[in-house]
């Protein structure tokens, strides 16, 4: 369920990838919590630091590719700008820009501007080859209800459910129910169908005179039809090598949307034979050519080896653990140390390295995030070993993925 400010998303789906997890099977919760939402969704993968480069192909990695990078610019120290995916102004796992940048497409934390960025990446760095342009994106939702009998604000706190014939009026009409939302400022529901919706409307002020809904037709899809698309777009997504952060079925704009770390053209153009415009996919970098296989990577950094996410913009589990940080000089690996004194493997965000002299685990930016024995506050969520691409598991027993409180 998506809850904002003025209305509510009412029988939406809404998956989140629960980092490591296998597709439709919530990771298990962290000893002595819970997940403050249960998710399940497309793996996300980890593996050793540096190493977040996206399938491998017979071809390898390319030293560059052309590109396009979708996010928010934000000037950094020292004169340099960095893209951060979404809109994330603060600190975070993105690419350093280089070339000229229009001031009016700088974000900041008073103002975020989302753009396209095409240019040439190497891994880091993207040099700007092409025109910078504002980025199509859902600023924020509508939910006011779209009929005119409807539109003037209402008082009282009236229960958020339709009245019980209307509700089976809806079961009725499944096949070609869109979706449903709550106009809160207005205290109207919105029900949604395909094709003309006027005799339904009528037939719900026949059942139920008086009642504030709103009945709308002509809808692309319905939600049965949306659900139908999402197995064969995740199929795709899958065998293309796609690390996909979540995927939502999106009610209001009738279509599921995808968030995702890189996509290539060949996968684009596969999602529009196969499923149209039912699915639209978000990506943070966009090749223009070639495949995922040929992307570059990250270049590593560090001299002990770190397993970290290989999404820079991923859904977290929402569980805290607390943990102490420890480094195996002998099997010159890291893990974290619950209160019962069992080793957990942590897998740290995309962009995070470490140390050995002095040890210390660095975040994406090169600042110490945790040093030796330093009790830390880790937000994410317990996955087991198996779940996780990690050659040196540091005798853990399992595996916690998330990010260290405040980062």
């Amino acid at each position: 369920m998506r809850v904002a400010a003025r209305g509510r998303l009412l029988g939406a789906t809404l998956l989140l990838a629960a980092c490591a997890s296998p597709p439709n099977r919530p990771a298990a919760p962290p000893a002595g919590s819970a997940p403050a939402a249960p998710s399940a969704a497309p793996a996300a993968s980890a593996s050793p630091a540096g190493s977040a480069s996206q399938g491998a192909g017979a071809a390898g990695p390319r030293a560059t590719a052309p590109v396009v990078v979708t996010g928010v610019v934000v000037a950094r120290g020292g004169g340099k700008l960095e893209i951060c995916p979404d809109t994330a102004v603060g600190a975070c796992a993105g690419i350093e820009v280089q070339g000229q940048v229009d001031p009016a497409f700088l974000s900041t934390a008073k103002k975020d501007v989302v753009v396209r960025v095409p240019g040439v990446f190497d891994g880091a760095r993207l040099k700007v080859d092409g025109k910078i342009t504002t980025a199509d994106v859902q600023r924020s939702f509508n939910f006011n209800n779209r009929c005119p009998e409807f539109q003037q604000p209402a008082g009282g706190n009236p229960k958020e459910q339709l009245p019980a014939e209307v509700e089976r009026l809806v079961q009725a009409q499944a096949d070609r129910f869109a979706g449903r939302w709550w106009d809160q400022e207005r205290k109207t529901m919105a029900l949604w169908f395909t094709g003309d919706a006027t005799a339904l409307k009528r037939e719900v002020q026949r059942i139920a005179p008086g009642a504030r809904v709103c009945v709308l037709g002509n809808a692309k899809f319905s939600e049965r039809a949306l659900e139908a698309v999402r197995p064969r777009a995740d199929a795709i997504l899958a065998a293309n090598d796609v690390l996909v952060s979540s995927s939502s079925l999106d009610t209001l704009g009738n279509r599921v949307v995808y968030t995702v770390e890189a996509i290539d053209p060949r996968t684009l153009d596969q999602l529009r034979r196969e499923v149209g415009d039912a699915v639209r996919v978000v990506s943070f970098i966009e090749l223009r050519d070639g495949s995922l296989a040929t992307l570059p990577s990250a270049p590593r950094t560090g001299d002990i080896p770190l397993v970290t996410s290989r999404m820079r913009n991923e859904a977290r589990m929402q569980a805290l653990g607390r943990f102490s940080v420890h480094l195996d000089a002998e099997r010159r690996c890291v893990y974290l140390q619950d209160a019962a004194g069992r080793r957990v493997l942590p897998v740290w965000p995309f962009g995070y390295s470490a140390t050995r002299e002095p040890f210390a685990i660095l975040d994406f930016d090169g600042k110490v995030a945790a040093r030796p024995g330093a009790v830390i506050n880790f937000g994410g969520g317990q996955v087991e070993l198996k779940q996780v691409q990690a050659t040196e598991t540091c005798g853990a027993q399992w595996a916690w993925i998330g990010a260290p409180e405040g980062r």
